[in-house]
């Protein structure tokens, strides 16, 4: 992400239109797409079982007992767009309801954003319905409610004071539209963001970064919260937390007044901004804390009440295999590994319960895909994970595990 200087001489080079100086904006920096017929050309069905592989997991391999069957099958591949010869990259997937939201961004200073809307109704056939690029805003977060769609991101226009933005569109018959706001954030890139009640969060680092809480209904801002290098906000059942990194820490909000309430630290997100995640289970956060790998705690007192250290691969560099993101659904964590891939653990418990416990969290080990590219997210909803492979697209898997208690289904997080 370019500094202040870089950003202020953008802006002048587009003042004075010296183009040799500087590349110029884009005059057209959104790019709808919603003919499902041309957007079907980006994805592939198949109906794969995936394997698990337990032979590189050293000491920490934990095999699936007699009672266990876990059974994972590739249904969906997706190729991630372009624009003018460059690939985004699959970063974040957030699910509501029957929809499937995918956020692309691309590294390094080019400013180029997507999203991507999924209808997974039939889960072996998910059907891809709408999308649009940002030819000048990257996209790191995402957030649904109701009829909007919330995106945290990065832009290099000239019109706000920093690059990071908040940008949210109305959605018509769960597909896009060009009806496009933005609300000006602090810091260098907005990371994160979602809704609770009344009140939006949007998280924003690295240095100068906060949390900047906005009424929904009217866009005005109610409160902001100094957090460098926030990375993470997620809001479920009466909980709204944030995680931060470069030295991870985590901030409970009140539900209702939005106003912090209580500040934890923990081992761990030691590599300068790099992603950290929270996604919230009834009182429990499971935590993606980059060289500090996966963390669980109780929101109430913040105790860690289950962990797995970051994943070490044979012949490959540890800064290249860290925790990028966490999910769980039921007895099931799938964890995106960076260029290791998607590991997978089961618990004798329900993440769903709604109880501070996790029992007997156990490694069962790799995923294996042909093609895998590092891995930046992934997203567990339903007995669906989806699996953001940077460069590679998204690819789209079934779970099924035997004993798996139905109770606390989440389909549906928070939002009408």
């Amino acid at each position: 992400m370019p500094d202040k200087d870089s950003i202020r001489k953008l802006a002048l080079c587009y003042t004075l239109l010296t183009v040799a100086a500087c590349t110029p904006l884009q005059d057209e920096t959104s790019i709808l797409q919603n003919n499902e017929n041309a957007l079907a050309e980006r994805v592939s069905y198949m109906n794969r079982i995936i394997s698990i592989d337990t032979n590189d997991i050293g000491s920490r391999a934990s095999f699936l007992s007699g009672s266990d069957e876990l059974t994972l099958t590739l249904v969906a591949e997706t190729t991630p767009p372009s624009f003018r010869g460059i690939t985004l990259q699959a970063n974040e997937v957030v699910v509501r309801g029957h929809l499937a939201y995918v956020g692309y961004n691309v590294k390094g200073e080019t400013f180029l954003g997507s999203v991507d809307i999924f209808d997974i109704s039939d889960p072996s056939r998910p059907i891809l319905v709408s999308g649009i690029i940002f030819t000048d805003t990257d996209i790191n977060g995402i957030g649904v409610y109701g009829d909007k769609l919330y995106l945290a991101g990065a832009s290099e226009s000239i019109d706000y004071s920093t690059p990071a933005i908040l940008r949210i569109i109305d959605l018509e018959g769960g597909k896009l539209t060009n009806r496009i706001r933005n609300l000006d954030l602090p810091s260098y890139a907005a990371t994160d963001v979602d809704i609770f009640g009344d009140l939006i969060y949007a998280s924003s680092g690295a240095e100068g970064g906060a949390i900047s809480v906005y009424k929904r209904n009217d866009l005005t801002l109610y409160q902001t919260i100094e957090i460098d290098d926030a990375r993470g906000v997620d809001a479920d059942s009466g909980n709204i937390a944030v995680v931060k990194g470069t030295n991870a820490g985590l901030t409970v909000f009140e539900p209702d007044t939005g106003l912090a309430k209580a500040e934890f630290s923990y081992n761990g997100a030691t590599i300068p901004n790099s992603k950290s995640t929270i996604e919230i289970k009834q009182g429990k956060a499971i935590l993606g804390l980059g060289d500090g790998g996966t963390q669980i705690v109780c929101l109430s007192d913040g105790s860690v009440i289950a962990s797995l250290p970051q994943i070490e691969q044979t012949g490959l560099d540890s800064s290249l295999s860290v925790t990028n993101a966490a999910t769980a659904y039921r007895r099931g964590i799938f964890i995106a590994s960076g260029e290791a891939g998607v590991y997978v653990a089961l618990s004798d418990s329900n993440f769903n319960a709604n109880a501070c416990l996790v029992n007997n969290l156990h490694l069962i080990g790799k995923l294996v895909f042909d093609d895998l590219q590092s891995v930046n997210h992934v997203t567990y909803r339903a007995d669906l994970l989806f699996i953001a492979t940077g460069l590679g697209g998204l690819k789209i898997v079934t779970v099924s595990i035997n004993n798996s208690s139905p109770d606390g289904d989440d389909t549906i997080d928070n939002g009408p």
